[in-house]
């Protein structure tokens, strides 16, 4: 009974840490892919904020 008992609890836990560890994985890479998209946005947001204020200057290098 006692090796039963053993083979069953070491199955469950096997079959209940498989789903555990996969799910883990998916979670990483939707946090990663959530950061990336964070990261590009605020780069893109940076660049225009950037692009405007040259062209500021641009214009009013060329108005003086």
């Amino acid at each position: 009974m006692g090796v039963n008992c053993f083979l069953i609890v070491g199955a469950v836990g096997l079959l209940g840490y498989l789903p555990y560890g996969s799910g883990k994985k998916v979670v990483e890479d939707m946090a990663n892919q959530l950061m990336d998209q964070a990261t590009n946005r605020v780069q893109d947001h940076v660049d225009i904020s950037l692009q405007a204020r040259e062209q500021a200057i641009t214009v009013n290098n060329h108005a003086v």
